[in-house]
């Protein structure tokens, strides 16, 4: 299993995502979430998961991935967010993000994402 953290600013979209998602199927599991920046910062930093999902909007997104890098976690991201223009698709991958979903969830597509993930950890893993 690879570890994932959750973040988001609503505790409601967390519960959501931490029980619409089928985690465990698809080969993660939760260590962890937090709705408060900082705290998941540090959090993240200790708990080294493989994989961040963030349910947030742009102005979070660039700087929150750039210190989750700098706190010393090396992980993926995927955002979950209710707008995305192609300017922010850019910079979001541009900063090494992994992929991104609209809300409301649409489960299908978080499942095929993150067992793409999971493929691509394993084979990374194999190569080491």
């Amino acid at each position: 299993m690879y570890g994932v953290y959750l973040i988001d600013n609503e505790t409601t979209f967390l519960k959501t995502m931490q029980e619409s998602i089928s985690w465990e199927e698809n080969g993660f599991e939760v260590v962890g979430s937090n709705t408060d920046r900082a705290t998941a910062i540090s959090e993240i930093a200790a708990l080294k998961p493989h994989l961040v999902v963030c349910g947030t909007e742009r102005a979070v997104i660039q700087g929150f991935m750039k210190q989750v890098k700098e706190a010393g976690a090396n992980c993926r991201f995927i955002v979950i967010t209710k707008f995305w223009s192609p300017e922010m698709m850019g910079d979001f991958f541009y900063s090494g993000g992994y992929d991104f979903l609209l809300k409301p969830i649409d489960v299908a597509k978080a499942d095929k994402s993150l067992k793409d993930l999971h493929k691509k950890l394993l084979a990374e893993n194999r190569a080491l």
